[in-house]
């Protein structure tokens, strides 16, 4: 009788984790997570995560991050700046899933904003879209990268995830 294979589940790799960010890869994926404040030094270690995943996998990397709840708000400037981070990886970066938790009015207006931002990109070949939770981000992202089994997946966000202090408010 022949039995299906079993392929072990690969860990996801931590390329960064600090008090407001982690920066992780699963996959051909590059994931950030951001807890707290939005500022320009972990910024710079997400976009240093992103090229670093793109330049692993030259047949295509995807982009998730996710915006938890208790994260502040970006600056103008690191707005343009991500919208340039993404544009400048081309078709290598094959998707951009991002999640903005949280329920109620605050959120939806983060999704809102945000996906006027993404008619901004320059490149339009890269498929951007926002979520309310990262079951559905990865859903999506499936049918552009192959990223099964799905739970997979989510058990992969879940680690880099656990990588996060817990949220204090700023004094």
């Amino acid at each position: 009788m022949l039995r299906p294979s079993v392929r072990p589940r690969r860990a996801p790799r931590s390329i960064y984790t600090g008090e407001a960010l982690v920066v992780g890869e699963f996959l051909s994926v590059c994931v950030a997570i951001w807890r707290g404040e939005v500022s320009r030094a972990p910024f710079e270690r997400q976009r240093a995560g992103l090229a670093e995943v793109v330049e692993r996998h030259p047949r295509g990397a995807g982009f998730l991050c996710v915006i938890e709840p208790t994260a502040m708000p970006p600056s103008d400037e690191l707005r343009r700046a991500s919208i340039d981070m993404v544009a400048s990886h081309g078709e290598r970066l094959k998707c951009v899933a991002c999640t903005i938790e949280g329920a109620g009015f605050k959120a939806a207006v983060a999704r809102s904003v945000l996906s006027g931002m993404a008619l901004l990109f320059a490149n339009r070949k890269t498929p951007v879209s926002f979520f309310a939770n990262v079951s559905e981000a990865v859903v999506w992202m499936s049918d552009r990268l192959p990223l099964e089994p799905l739970a997979d997946a989510m058990v992969s966000i879940g680690e880099l995830r656990a990588l996060l202090a817990p949220f204090r408010k700023p004094p």
